[in-house]
């Protein structure tokens, strides 16, 4: 089993920028967006793997405006919550912030 999945960023480039669409979040914080229902090909573009192995491996799975919980790793890095941050605040009122906010430390208050 590998350690360390590698990817080729030239087959599926990462976003300039992320937004709250469906996508795979990488453990440095990279955003890739894949569209719906495109994560397996996303996956399999950027690594050669599933996405469940991308998953297991620490990357983060956005699907349908939210992170489900089969798409959260055991643990987050800083540099997915520093990205995840930037994508909440694009819309800190959408269903996405809502699913995101207890994973990066936001109270919310409703």
């Amino acid at each position: 089993m590998l350690d360390v999945i590698k990817r080729d960023d030239s087959l599926y480039p990462a976003a300039k920028s992320p937004t709250q669409e469906d996508g795979l979040l990488a453990p440095d914080g990279t955003y890739f967006p894949c569209g719906f229902y495109g994560h397996d090909k996303c996956a399999q573009r950027i690594a050669g793997v599933r996405v469940a192995e991308l998953i297991e491996r620490g990357w983060v799975g956005i699907s349908d405006s939210r992170i489900p919980r089969w798409y959260l790793p055991r643990s987050l890095t800083q540099s997915q919550i520093n990205t995840l941050y930037d994508m909440y605040m694009l819309n800190p009122a959408s269903l996405f912030a809502e699913s995101v906010a207890p994973h990066i430390g936001i109270g919310r208050d409703w």
